[in-house]
């Protein structure tokens, strides 16, 4: 069944109501009032952490765990077809926000250290140890603490298998995209459950996506910007495997590469293409 916002039915509403009308009609007042109308359908919602899930507003053998870790409540959604395409596939792709200082010396840290993958799996760790030495800033031990237990010495995600040295397909604006079309489709700060009706028809699309890739009626697209980015890199690997260039400069090249602007003030920047 189809699930459409408020503004959606409003709008297609006064599109098909042709009646004169006295006064012209208020689509945000009438959104207001479709939503309002459709809480009372809805559970309602809870003002903290700590509420019991309603299985009744929740699709079938969607959510798998529902589990708390150091503190913090984890609810999982899945489908099994969503489940067995991971379990089938070679590379995971993730999107992420980090922050930035704008005080230059920790920015351009921050920017080699993202992009430690784009070095060869046996150099990873031993230019993460050196780095790490090199910097002692207190702002900067937490970064390499969770870089150091979650990455470089975890147990489930060895380092070869995130190194993407010589790999052609590398950017993450795939998932980048998805999660800009899930936050225009709910808008901000949406109600649980309508989240996750959300999420769930997005899923329900996945085998109609798998389908028109196996056909090759879905394309890549790559941009003139990324392709220069990709000979670039090329280039500069290609320099490494020569002998011309070390790790350490391998590293500050590819951080030239992939880097957004530097604020001017503290605040959330997005660091594309890995």
């Amino acid at each position: 069944m189809a699930v459409f916002g408020a503004k959606q039915v409003t709008k297609k509403v006064g599109e098909d109501y042709s009646r004169p009308c006295v006064d012209p009609i208020n689509n945000d007042q009438l959104a207001r009032r479709v939503n309002r109308a459709r809480e009372a359908t809805r559970p309602e919602e809870s003002t903290d952490l700590n509420f019991e899930l309603n299985s009744d507003a929740i699709p079938e053998d969607f959510m798998k765990r529902d589990l708390v870790v150091d503190d913090r409540r984890h609810i999982v959604f899945a489908k099994e077809t969503q489940l067995k395409l991971l379990a089938e596939s070679k590379t995971w792709y993730m999107d992420g926000t980090f922050k930035y200082m704008s005080e230059t010396g920790t920015y351009a840290f921050i920017r080699q250290m993202l992009c430690l993958p784009l070095l060869p799996a046996e150099h990873i760790r031993p230019t993460f140890d050196m780095m790490s030495g090199l910097n002692t800033a207190p702002h900067i031990t937490r970064l390499l603490e969770y870089m150091s237990n979650t990455w470089i010495n975890s147990t489930v995600w060895p380092v070869k298998s995130w190194s993407l040295y010589g790999q052609t397909v590398r950017t993450n604006n795939e998932v980048e995209g998805w999660h800009r079309r899930l936050n225009r489709r709910t808008g901000c700060a949406p109600p649980l459950y309508t989240l996750i009706r959300t999420i769930h028809k997005e899923v329900m699309e996945v085998e109609n996506m798998i389908a028109f890739v196996n056909e090759q009626q879905l394309q890549r697209i790559q941009r003139k910007a990324s392709q220069s980015i990709q000979a670039k890199l090329f280039a500069a690997w290609e320099e490494y495997r020569a002998g011309t260039l070390s790790t350490s400069d391998l590293l500050k090249r590819c951080s030239t590469f992939y880097r957004p602007v530097l604020p001017k003030r503290p605040e959330e920047v997005e660091m594309n293409e890995l």
